[in-house]
């Protein structure tokens, strides 16, 4: 396996995890029937914005910029919580 199938591998694993994790964000909310608190939809709003980088490089190839996206993602992520 090259680099790049790697990457790529591992880029779909990272969309396939912050899509579960906001299903389950969801799922919980609509299970049990409450509005999510204004953190978490910063939060889920975030988690949207983490995805670009992976997304990024399923399209258009592993980039360091992509991956620059998701960190800046990550770290308003950090700074908010």
């Amino acid at each position: 396996m090259n680099t790049r199938s790697l990457a790529l591998t591992l880029n779909t694993l990272a969309l396939y995890a912050l899509s579960a994790l906001l299903i389950a964000a969801f799922a919980m909310q609509f299970a049990l029937n409450e509005l999510p608190c204004p953190l978490c939809l910063l939060q889920r709003a975030f988690f949207c914005a983490l995805a670009i980088g992976p997304i990024l490089n399923l399209r258009f190839g592993p980039q360091p910029s992509h991956y620059a996206l998701s960190m800046l993602a990550a770290f308003e992520v950090a700074k908010r919580t």
